[in-house]
Parts: C-alpha cells; structure tokens; sequence
C-alpha cells in the first residue's frame, strides 16, 4: 500500500481547496462541489488543502447518462504534519461525480470520518483502514472488500473486511463476514521471515464468467528467498460472503518484496495484470538493473554533449546532480541486501 496511482492533496496555490461535506448519521448530504484542477503540466487532480490522500478505486452506478462515478481513496489529515504518519491514521473517502470532473466529496478528515465508520473498538480496522475494491452482487447490493490493521497486533497483520450498500453512500459491516487473513499453508505469517508485517491486503474482486467470484490480495509465500517471496494471494466464493482461500496465482522469485494494489483488466480483447512496488520492496537484482539504467542514462548524456561540444560544463553539472544521489542509492541497495531486518517506516 505505498507507491500507487493517487488522488492527489492540494494546497492554496493549486486554486482547488476542498472542504469537507457535512455528513449526518446514516444520512448523505451533498457537499461542496471541487472542480479538477490542472496546471498545463500535469493532468487535472482532485484537490483536498486538509487531507492527504493517495490509493484509489472507483465504481460506477447507473447507465448512459444518468450515471454517477464514486471515487474511493485513502485519506489522513494533514494535522498530522508527518506523511510518513498517514499509513496508521488512514481512514477511506469518497466522493461522487457525474462527468469526472467536478466532484462532492461525502466524507471529511477533520472530524475522524471516514466510509465505514462506527464501532470499531477491538475491531480488524481499529487503527487504519486500507485499500480495497467496490463490486455489485446479483441482488443489486454493492459490497467493498478492504483492509485493516489492528492496534492489538501493533499495526503488524493485514487482514481483509467488507461493508455493504445500496447507494454506495451509506455503508455497514455485514456480521456474518468473516475477515480473511492469510492462510500458514501457502502464505507466510509475521514473523516467518525479516519482512516487517504479514502481508494480506488490497482485496480486488473480479466475476468469473463461468460462474462465482475471485479475490487476489497483496501477499507472501512462505517459502523461497525472503527478498523474492511477493505473490498474488487468491481466493474463490460463490456468494461474495464465505471466502475460500487458495494457493497464490503466482510464484515467488520473480524479484519482488510484494506486489501491490493488483488489478486486473481487460484491455483489447486482453486480460492484464497490474500491480506496483515500491524501489525498497525490489530484489537487489532488480534494483541493480535500475541504477545500471541511471548509469547508463548518464553515459549517453555525457556522449551526447561530447558531440555537442559541451563536455566540460555538462559533465560537472551532471556529476555534481547525479553522483551523490547514484552513490546514495548504491550504498543503501547494499545496506539492505547485507541487513535482514527492517524498520516500520509505514507506520
């Protein structure tokens, strides 16, 4: 849950300043409308001054023309002054457009509000709530599939949750759901290995055209080099309630710490997988192929100014950018390829 596409946070200079909507209990009221804001240099955002906000994910109710899109993402308040602290005070947002555009935002930061409030004492999501993914049932009932984390277990254990709706606006926990955490007989648990927490987050839920539903998760085997074990987690349901959890669709030792925030699409007739990692999640090997590509990248620039005529001043100018930073990057690769242990920089 860290490097993904995001709805951006916003700042008086940006010209957008979201405010919260006022958001009575059980009931919706619409909210301030904010416009997406562009600058020519980079693609409109959605723009909060109060809230960070970053992992999104978005469900679209209605047909042709009366349909309305619901944009869910993460968010934590500014107040907090560290960004690095939002991971453990996140809570989900929503808001709600017709063309894209122009949104209301339903949910607001200041208050503590988020998507799923209510009691949440000794409850899966009672220190942070995550990323997840919207689908409607055949019975016209929309369900979100989420993560939380849990302050009995510092934070350190993932497991997955779901709330229902009608409207997409007012949403509750269903109490015969059984949060879904990973399963010791192909996934790895805390404290199996060096990685800090037990991955199993990130729910993405997708029809089987034959028939039933799955479910692929943020996950990590339990067996393979530790560096390499970031696997797609699966599961199957028939009804969207009970869950049965299987092996991973992938395998571990392709070079990643995790795959996260995994989709998958149809594009032309194609069916695509997507997930990120973050650059510290990578394998050193991989990492290694991205710092040859900065190497290489410096190379061609200082050829390309040799041809140029402007040696000298490019290449002092590229040495003095580039080289502390390459030095940086290369020293904290080995760092972590010598050390198996890792800080809890996502709390």
């Amino acid at each position: 849950m860290k490097s993904r596409g995001a709805a951006r946070g916003s700042d008086p200079e940006g010209g957008c300043l979201g405010q919260p909507a006022s958001q009575a209990a059980g009931q919706f009221r619409p909210g301030v409308q904010l416009p997406l804001v562009g600058n020519g240099r980079e693609p409109d955002v959605l723009r909060f001054r109060d809230t960070w906000t970053w992992d999104f994910w978005l469900a679209v109710d209605g047909n042709g023309g009366d349909e309305r899109h619901h944009a869910f993402f993460l968010q934590a308040p500014k107040s907090l002054r560290d960004p690095n602290l939002r991971h453990a005070h996140a809570t989900i947002g929503h808001a709600v457009s017709t063309d894209l555009r122009t949104w209301t935002r339903t949910i607001g930061v200041p208050s503590g509000s988020g998507l799923f409030d209510g009691p949440r004492e000794n409850a899966f999501d009672d220190l942070a709530q995550w990323t997840g993914s919207t689908v409607r049932d055949p019975q016209m009932l929309w369900r979100t599939y989420y993560t939380g984390i849990s302050g009995a277990e510092g934070g350190l254990v993932q497991r997955v949750g779901m709330a229902t709706s009608s409207d997409l606006l007012s949403w509750k926990k269903l109490p015969e759901f059984a949060t879904l955490c990973a399963d010791g007989r192909w996934y790895e648990k805390l404290g199996e290995s060096f990685w800090p927490h037990e991955a199993w987050r990130d729910p993405w839920v997708f029809a089987d055209p034959g028939g039933g539903w799955h479910m692929i998760v943020t996950a990590r085997a339990n067996s393979g080099d530790p560096q390499e074990r970031g696997v797609l987690g699966h599961l199957h349901s028939v009804d969207l309630t009970h869950w049965e959890t299987l092996p991973p669709l992938t395998a571990p030792g392709a070079g990643f710490g995790v795959l996260e925030v995994p989709q998958i699409h149809e594009i032309d007739g194609r069916t695509v997988l997507i997930f990120s990692c973050a650059d510290e999640d990578l394998a050193p090997r991989r990492r290694a192929g991205t710092l040859l590509s900065i190497v290489n990248w410096i190379v061609r620039v200082l050829l390309l100014s040799w041809c140029t005529g402007l040696i000298g001043l490019v290449s002092v100018v590229v040495g003095m950018i580039c080289l502390p930073w390459f030095v940086v990057r290369v020293l904290h690769s080995m760092s972590r390829s010598d050390n198996e242990s890792e800080g809890r920089d996502w709390l």
